[in-house]
């Protein structure tokens, strides 16, 4: 059976047909960009120059890791589940000032997508199996963390892990895979 990305599989439920390819393009690039400058952040590494025009999003996450993070445990990992046959990759795992064990993802869309309750469910599942094995623990759950244009504070959505997210998960992985034959 063949290996498959989480966001490949859930992308049959993600419509961007009505974004002109070069808009979706910049924002792609965009991600890439704050992505690198918010791993680099989180290990304590050069931050990459950026465009102005991703800096205050990486000025949101800034604000919110200072705020609220105690413990780094996995930046920008792939993680694989072998028994499901997918990999995905990761922006953060990490321990709240509160001692909650989180999944972390970072997005710059202003608008939530039903997707990511799933995705995230995807991540947090082999990251469990990881954190266990090297932590003794599982993770209390996943959150999104939607990052700020302006450099405002964060909005951080909380998911509580339900089985049927990561149900909801395996049928679209399922059916990516029948369907793709």
């Amino acid at each position: 059976m063949k290996m498959l990305s989480v966001t490949r599989a859930l992308g049959a439920f993600s419509d961007f047909s009505m974004i002109p390819p070069h808009i979706l393009e910049m924002a792609a690039q965009r991600g890439t960009d704050v992505h690198r400058a918010c791993a680099s952040y989180s290990l304590g590494l050069f931050i990459p120059r950026m465009e102005s025009d991703r800096m205050g999003f990486f000025e949101s996450f800034k604000g919110w890791f200072e705020t609220y993070v105690l413990n780094v445990f996995y930046v920008e990992i792939e993680v694989i589940h072998e028994a499901y046959q997918y990999l995905g990759h990761l922006d953060l795992v990490c321990e709240l000032i509160d001692h909650r064990f989180m999944v972390v993802d970072y997005k710059t869309p202003v608008t939530e997508s039903p997707t990511w309750k799933a995705q995230l469910a995807a991540y947090k599942e082999p990251v469990d199996i990881r954190m266990i094995k090297e932590y003794g623990r599982a993770t209390d759950g996943s959150m999104v963390l939607q990052l700020n244009k302006e450099g405002k504070p964060a909005k951080a959505i909380t998911y509580q892990y339900q089985d049927s997210d990561f149900a909801a998960f395996l049928s679209a992985l399922n059916a990516s895979r029948y369907f793709k034959k």
